[in-house]
């Protein structure tokens, strides 16, 4: 569209700030664990076919966003394309940022800064350990 780019958000602090989180409550999860490990399992699924199927992640986007301009859904792709990560982990360098600028909004409030306390990677370690993101990506 002929602006210049003022920065690129991978090459800043904030790249490694967790744009694709899934969330939900503790209750939730230990009421529905089977649902919740299925959610995973196709969530995974579908994160490495967007990763790793240009042609059909395209197809959605061009469905999706109404885009009439196929170099903007193709910037769209690379950009979120590289931002996923497979087996689908928060980063928690980007935990960490995101609990500095919370504590940094609000100074007079008490955050508990362990990440571990937020961030529960058991069922995606269970499902690690089950072969499921090798099964998936045919590295077996």
């Amino acid at each position: 569209m002929g602006l210049h780019a003022l920065a690129h958000m991978n090459d800043l602090k904030a790249a490694a700030f967790p744009m694709n989180v899934i969330a939900t409550r503790r209750s939730f999860l230990e009421k529905n664990r089977d649902v919740v490990k299925r959610f995973l399992q196709a969530y995974s699924e579908a994160t490495y076919q967007f990763m790793t199927n240009k042609q059909k992640a395209l197809a959605i986007y061009d469905q999706r966003l109404k885009q009439k301009d196929a170099s903007v859904v193709e910037e769209t792709y690379k950009y979120f394309a590289a931002n996923f990560s497979f087996p689908p982990r928060v980063s928690h360098e980007g935990m960490r940022i995101v609990m500095e600028m919370l504590a940094q909004r609000s100074p007079g409030t008490k955050l508990d800064m362990n990440i571990d306390k937020y961030v529960d990677e058991r069922l995606l370690d269970e499902l690690e350990r089950e072969g499921l993101f090798k099964k998936i990506s045919g590295k077996s």
